[in-house]
């Protein structure tokens, strides 16, 4: 059986949009490469923590 997922960005657009322009920000600061995804790692797990059912954590 073969499911396609829907696209995260047609799921929760606001949260999908808030990804984006963090990681927009990043590139644009002078953060060396390693950190910029350490932190944009760490922001995308934030933010789905927060649509989880039951404010799983």
């Amino acid at each position: 059986m073969t499911t396609l997922r829907q696209p995260y960005y047609e799921l929760s657009p606001e949260v999908y949009s808030a990804l984006v322009q963090a990681k927009n920000a990043l590139e644009k600061s002078t953060l060396d490469l390693t950190l910029m995804e350490l932190i944009y790692l760490r922001v995308s797990q934030n933010k789905w923590l927060c649509i989880l059912p039951g404010d799983a954590q």
